[in-house]
């Protein structure tokens, strides 16, 4: 899960143009082991991630001085950054309720990010939101008398019913890669690698340099 400063951090202050034009040029240039429908599939789906975020972000008022209006505008240090997303890396649960009280995990997720107007006070609230969404396997209900029919029939993972009769729900939606493009740990190099069959270092140079040896645009501010 991100928020919209981290597509800023590492696709410029355009990601959507930037992504635009990563999809463009791997669709003409890009890893010939893919067919062209693959890799506009791929490129869009990227795109499409954006977007999505774009819409959820906008849901959730942005706090002037919070968290993500800080990380939108530079104001933290690169060391600030990395140790405040090493916390939430070491501090996130797993596996979390997808929705509580009609509020999806995303949303909340968010909330604290456009809220918290200082450290201490985000890492309240986080570790708030992870203790609310945790699922607690040890006291899911499972006083539900279940019959001799449908113990055989074979086992469905479609939701999980707790005793707060909320809904745990399994997030296939997101092509994993996607998923790994964006996750704040992630590394710009290997799925650009992906689209384009060469390896690169995490240099936005290396990639500009591939860029404008053809006739696409010249440069993309690609930040890691």
């Amino acid at each position: 899960m991100i928020t919209l400063s981290s597509f800023n951090r590492y696709f410029g202050n355009n990601p959507l143009q930037t992504l635009t034009k990563i999809r463009d040029e791997s669709i003409e240039n890009g890893n010939p082991e893919l067919t062209k429908e693959a890799r506009e599939k791929l490129g869009n789906s990227f795109i499409n991630v954006y977007k999505d975020y774009v819409k959820l972000s906008d849901k959730v008022e942005l706090v002037e001085g919070s968290i993500e209006d800080k990380l939108r505008k530079n104001e933290f240090s690169e060391s600030e950054v990395k140790s405040l997303f090493k916390w939430i890396d070491e501090n996130t649960k797993s596996p979390h309720w997808m929705e509580v009280d009609g509020v999806s995990y995303d949303e909340a997720y968010i909330k604290v990010f456009h809220t918290s107007k200082n450290i201490d006070e985000f890492k309240t609230k986080y570790l708030e939101l992870q203790q609310k969404y945790l699922v607690d396997f040890r006291n899911i209900n499972s006083s539900q008398k279940t019959s001799e029919e449908d113990k055989e029939k074979p086992f469905k993972p479609i939701q999980t019913e707790s005793k707060n009769k909320e809904t745990y729900k399994d997030d296939n939606i997101r092509n994993e890669l996607v998923k790994k493009l964006l996750e704040d740990k992630f590394s710009t190099s290997k799925e650009l690698e992906l689209l384009f069959g060469v390896k690169f270092s995490n240099d936005a140079g290396e990639f500009n340099q591939i860029l404008s040896s053809n006739s696409a645009p010249k440069s993309i501010d690609i930040k890691a």
